[in-house]
């Protein structure tokens, strides 16, 4: 993906956006001394000579100066255009992905025709510069073609429609986003983001996702922004045994990051299912992020089942819980020598070691006593 990373760096620039000062002493890099831009609201001929020189700079070998270049053309706003209209067909497939950013920056509705016509072009450059700029615009009159564009045959141009579609936020483009996250092509990851934009209204379609492994930061998010309504569905999948292993981690991972106390009893029986060793993990980590009672006391319970995986996670885990309880449950777990993990390289190893790396990062003085004794009869 040429350029693909200098795309998503400037992918939001227009967020941020401001317009270049008009009483700037000093001139770009990529301008000589006496070729300054000059102040908005001059002349027609000297905003056209500015254009020009400004289309120049996006040539430029430094990314640093097209940027510059590219926001000052959108500050110069729809007068540059068809200038950049032009340059979405340049043979540089860098320029042609600024000249879609800073289109979709101006937001020109005039141009909106134009670039869905160019949104069809045989060049995947072109498509894909026009889609960026029309997704920066947000028209909704570009959604069909946009929602189209999902089941192009070039992968990136899959990805430029899921986004623009996620800038647009039509809600109505809810289930052309579902179906291509579905189909797990070239736009998994780029729709999975966009129907996390949509938060609670597109619950199911996430849930859908989740059952089948999507995993993405912006997933989190969006469970967290949806709170309560998405504990029910995502008990639902914890508590599924015919789904690939990987899925109920995750819904226990959610579920704490929601913080939900609805959850905490269906946390607990993860910790008492004999399930993956991720599961347990991830379960044990989010009842410690509750920091409440109830969770505390089920990740406590939990240290007395002779599963010495759970003893052994759920051990290393109170470290983030702490207290006089935690320690005294925590003591007795010095003697349990039995291995966590199979594994020899997986350190540590042993129950007793993860309650002694816990202690020690709760740093009591009960916590330091038992260390110290332990050290002295491990030696």
């Amino acid at each position: 993906m040429i350029h693909y990373a200098i795309y998503l760096d400037r992918r939001y620039f227009h967020l941020f956006y401001k317009p270049p000062s008009a009483d700037r002493k000093r001139p770009p890099r990529w301008l000589p001394p006496d070729s300054a831009p000059s102040p908005r609201g001059s002349q027609a001929p000297s905003v056209q000579v500015d254009i020009e020189r400004l289309i120049s700079a996006l040539h430029a070998p430094d990314p640093k100066d097209r940027t510059d270049a590219s926001r000052a053309l959108a500050g110069i706003g729809s007068a540059a255009s068809s200038r950049l209209i032009a340059l979405l067909k340049d043979n540089r497939s860098d320029v042609s992905v600024e000249a879609g950013l800073t289109l979709g920056a101006i937001q020109d509705r005039a141009i909106v025709p134009q670039l869905l016509e160019l949104s069809r072009d045989e060049n995947d450059w072109v498509r894909r510069g026009s889609i960026i700029a029309l997704g920066g615009i947000g028209d909704l009159s570009a959604c069909p073609r946009l929602m189209d564009a999902l089941d192009d045959a070039n992968p990136d141009v899959q990805n430029d429609a899921a986004e623009a579609l996620r800038e647009i936020h039509d809600p109505a483009t809810i289930p052309a986003l579902a179906q291509a996250l579905a189909n797990s092509g070239g736009a998994f990851n780029f729709a999975g983001i966009a129907l996390a934009s949509f938060r609670e209204r597109a619950l199911p379609y996430l849930i859908e996702a989740i059952r089948k492994g999507y995993d993405h930061e912006m997933m989190d998010i969006a469970m967290q922004d949806i709170g309560k309504p998405a504990v029910q569905p995502l008990m639902d999948l914890l508590n599924d045994p015919t789904l690939p292993w990987y899925v109920a981690p995750k819904a226990a991972s959610l579920l704490g990051k929601i913080g939900d106390h609805s959850a905490i009893p269906g946390l607990k029986d993860a910790l008492h299912s004999k399930g993956e060793d991720s599961l347990i993990e991830s379960a044990a980590s989010s009842l410690a992020a509750m920091k409440v009672e109830a969770a505390q006391q089920a990740l406590l319970q939990a240290l007395t089942l002779e599963d010495p995986r759970v003893r052994g996670i759920v051990a290393y885990v109170l470290r983030d819980v702490g207290g006089d309880s935690v320690v005294e449950a925590l003591v007795p777990l010095l003697s349990d020598h039995r291995r966590v993990w199979e594994s020899a390289q997986m350190k540590p190893t042993r129950v007793s070691d993860m309650a002694a790396q816990s202690l020690k990062a709760i740093g009591t003085d009960r916590a330091l006593q038992a260390l110290r004794l332990y050290d002295r009869d491990d030696t």
